[in-house]
């Protein structure tokens, strides 16, 4: 069996996209399957998605593979009679952002041409979708969210495997939080929250990649602040090391299709979690651990609750193994 993964890759994210690529091609090599894995670049950009797609549209893949997984969007646009469709989040910046301070919104003397663009941009990404055989998503949030587009998805679970890390030089009982510094992460909500808490836990905030002006912008309001000695910034993913020597775990990014690695991982180790009521995929953990931290989206609730986490405790469970134990199950289905 001959079988091709695409992977759609943006310039600072998509690392869990890469992670997945990766474990399927390992997977279908260790069964003796003829295994291609190859990346679109893809930019986020609401005014030129249009002409991105069409040019994944124009890639011929026909005869160079059985079956074409696709993993990430929009590579789910490349055309083949046997398809099947990966998806983390759905071009969250003109989805489940779009029109609000996190994402794109309308120009006033844009509107009806926007309109035109987003109209013509849902039928696409519909139709694109309508051929793929099975569609699998990260979370209930995007199933639900592609149900607007008449796609019907199944659940998959994956989480990337977090680095072991050297002996860490984050501080121990700190909080970690990790982020592109996209707008819709809120690092700004969290570092005003910071300044109204009292010297309680150290705050470490670790950038896999980022827009540099993004990076320059979060020094800046560290500094105008004042937190350069409470707040650190590490230019890496988090580790495992991280997560042996924190209090907790911090994610406020606003309606997240799915979970962030190190959220999954500080959960399965036992550690506590504080994650945002409007979180989407992240708000429905809410409730499943009485390690996890519902706050809302406004300093004072996160600065009261990052207060209430107990101090850094050596009990942690060593690893997480088990997060994808049922993705070789999926994939064999896919070739049977």
């Amino acid at each position: 069996m001959k079988i091709l993964i695409a992977g759609a890759l943006a310039p600072y994210s998509n690392r869990q996209e890469k992670a997945l690529c990766e474990a399927v091609e390992q997977h279908y090599r260790s069964q003796q399957h003829t295994t291609d894995l190859f990346y679109l670049p893809w930019e986020p950009d609401f005014y030129g998605a249009h002409e991105q797609i069409l040019a994944y549209r124009l890639l011929t893949v026909y005869n160079e593979c059985d079956i074409l997984i696709t993993v990430g969007y929009p590579a789910f646009a490349l055309q083949h009679p046997r398809k099947y469709a990966f998806l983390f989040d759905f071009f969250p910046a003109f989805h489940t952002q779009y029109g609000t301070d996190y994402g794109f919104k309308d120009q006033f003397f844009r509107v009806d041409q926007d309109q035109k663009m987003v109209k013509n941009l849902h039928q696409a990404e519909k139709v694109c979708l309508g051929e793929a055989r099975k569609v699998f998503v990260a979370s209930s949030t995007l199933q639900e969210n592609l149900q607007s587009l008449a796609c019907q998805a199944e659940r998959f679970s994956f989480t990337p495997t977090l680095a072991k890390g050297e002996p860490s030089q984050v501080e121990k009982g700190s909080i970690l939080v990790e982020s592109y510094l996209e707008p819709l992460d809120r690092i700004d909500l969290l570092l005003q929250a910071a300044a109204l808490m009292k010297d309680k836990h150290p705050i470490a905030i670790m950038i896999p990649a980022s827009d540099p002006q993004y990076q320059n912008a979060l020094y800046e309001r560290i500094a105008r602040l004042q937190l350069q000695k409470r707040v650190s910034v590490y230019e890496r993913a988090v580790t495992l090391t991280d997560l042996q020597d924190c209090s907790g775990a911090l994610s406020l990014r606003r309606f997240s299709e799915y979970v962030p690695a190190y959220v999954s991982y500080a959960l399965a180790m036992g550690i506590h979690c504080v994650v945002p009521k409007d979180g989407g995929a992240l708000c429905s953990l809410d409730g499943q651990s009485e390690n996890i931290f519902g706050v809302s989206a406004e300093e004072q609730s996160i600065a009261k609750s990052l207060q209430r986490l107990p101090l850094y405790s050596t009990k942690r469970k060593a690893s997480a193994d088990s997060l994808n134990a049922d993705l070789p199950k999926l994939l064999e289905g896919l070739v049977k």
